[in-house]
C-alpha cells in the first residue's frame, strides 16, 4: 500500500453492521494508509479519536473484510497526519446527526445536508475524516457508502480485495 490509499471496510461488530443496515451500504467504515519507510499504517478516526495504528495490528484488531483504492490525486502525509492525536471521534453526528439525516432523506425522497458550523474539523467521523483529506466537498456529510461512490466518480482505481470474508 502507498501513502493516501483509501480503505472501505467492513466488519462483523455490532456497530458495523448497525451502520451497515441504517446507510443500506455494504461498508461501515473507512480509513487510509501511510508507508512510513516501508512499514504500512493505518490513519482512522476511532472512538479514541484520529488514530494511527500499524497494518498488523489493524488486521488482527478489527479483522475487517476490506478493500483498498489507490487515488490518482493522492494527499500528503503532512496533510494525513495533521488530525492525528488532535481530532477527537464525533459520536454525537454518528448516533444522532446521522440517523436523523437518513431518516428526513427516506421520508422526503430528497438529499439533505447536516448543518455542521462549528469546528467542522474538530471532530469527524471515520467518513467524513477520509472526504476531509480528499477536499470532497461537504465533507462533514459523508458516510462510507459516500466515500465509496465518490471513489467510484472520481475513477479511483480498485487495487485489493481482503480474503478474510466476514
Amino acid at each position: 500500500m502507498k501513502t493516501g490509499d483509501i480503505i472501505l471496510c467492513r466488519g462483523d461488530r455490532l456497530i458495523s453492521k448497525l451502520i451497515m443496515a441504517f446507510t443500506k451500504s455494504k461498508w461501515s467504515h473507512t480509513s487510509v494508509a501511510v508507508n512510513l519507510q516501508g512499514d504500512v499504517y493505518i490513519v482512522e478516526m476511532q472512538s479514541t479519536g484520529c488514530d494511527l495504528i500499524s497494518y498488523d495490528n489493524w488486521i488482527k484488531k478489527y479483522n475487517y473484510y476490506y478493500e483498498i483504492y489507490r487515488p490518482v490525486d493522492p494527499v500528503s502525509m503532512k496533510k494525513i497526519l495533521s488530525k492525528a492525536s488532535s481530532t477527537k471521534y464525533d459520536l454525537r453526528s454518528l448516533l444522532l446527526r446521522q440517523p436523523l439525516k437518513i431518516i428526513k432523506e427516506r421520508l422526503t425522497g430528497k438529499k439533505s445536508k447536516l448543518r455542521k458550523v462549528k469546528n467542522e474539523d474538530s471532530k469527524m467521523t471515520c467518513s467524513e475524516y477520509v472526504a476531509w483529506l480528499y477536499d470532497i466537498k461537504d465533507f462533514y456529510d459523508m458516510t462510507p457508502d459516500d466515500v465509496a461512490k465518490e471513489c467510484d466518480k472520481r475513477g479511483y482505481m480498485l487495487l485489493k480485495k481482503s480474503s478474510i470474508l466476514i
